[in-house]
């Protein structure tokens, strides 16, 4: 049955220009960026509205996420990514300033992914985006993906270890918008498939807890708007879930 949405903050932060920077984990915590241009800050806000100031600022905030926990937020700033822990309010730079954001916790919260175009030591002749892992608590070596001149965000982690992900139309550089894609991994190698591809903007996907939904944001008519749509099966039917 459909609900009626009901308001939480009307404050918040948008990246890029029309983009909630907003996260709720799985156990209900919910955070998101807000304040001014010059100086945002996160807060975790209730379901009842109470909002509480985190002592966490910066110009650009790039992708909030809570971990499956609700215990800890993963977030790029600073052209780094960093992840804060709410129960003992510490903060720590989780990888070097690599111009990294979209990162995205594992299901079971031990590891986090992000997304850079520049690796360190590493110069390239066309443009392509490189996705790494890392473990959330910073031990251990940083390690490479996936690179590919399309994919440019990762955005969610399916049960069987794929990765969903948002990136250019295939017409690459020459043409304007966004697909999504899923990135699977065997061995060292990863294979990209194009999951939707239409002439408008597909972006920001997120997958149920079950694997079996994807919701995302497009803009068919130039209004953006939720949709949802079966998975792997994106061709079984969509449903527009938002005004």
């Amino acid at each position: 049955a459909r609900s009626e949405p009901q308001t939480v903050e009307r404050h918040i932060i948008l990246e890029r220009g029309d983009i909630p920077l907003v996260a709720m984990s799985s156990s209900g915590t919910l955070v998101l960026s807000m304040g001014t241009v010059t100086q945002n800050r996160l807060a975790r806000v209730s379901m009842r509205g109470q909002v509480e100031a985190l002592p966490v600022t910066a110009t650009d905030f790039r992708g909030v996420r809570v971990s499956p926990d609700g215990r800890k937020v993963a977030y790029g700033a600073n052209a780094s990514t960093f992840v804060h822990d709410l129960s003992i309010g510490s903060t720590r730079k989780l990888v070097p300033d690599w111009s990294s954001w979209d990162p995205v916790w594992s299901r079971d919260g031990a590891r986090i992914t992000f997304h850079t175009m520049r690796p360190p030591n590493d110069s390239l002749s066309t443009l392509e985006f490189d996705g790494f892992e890392v473990a959330a608590d910073g031990s251990g070596s940083v390690r490479r993906l996936f690179r590919h001149p399309l994919v440019a965000g990762p955005q969610a982690w399916t049960p069987d270890g794929r990765l969903i992900a948002h990136g250019l139309h295939e017409g690459g550089q020459t043409t304007s918008g966004s697909d999504l894609y899923v990135v699977s991994f065997e061995g060292d190698s990863a294979r990209v498939q194009t999951l939707l591809d239409a002439p408008w903007n597909e972006t920001m996907p997120s997958l149920s807890p079950d694997g079996k939904w994807i919701a995302y944001r497009a803009n068919p008519s130039n209004e953006w708007a939720l949709y949802v749509r079966r998975f792997p099966d994106a061709a079984a039917g969509v449903w527009q879930v938002s005004e």
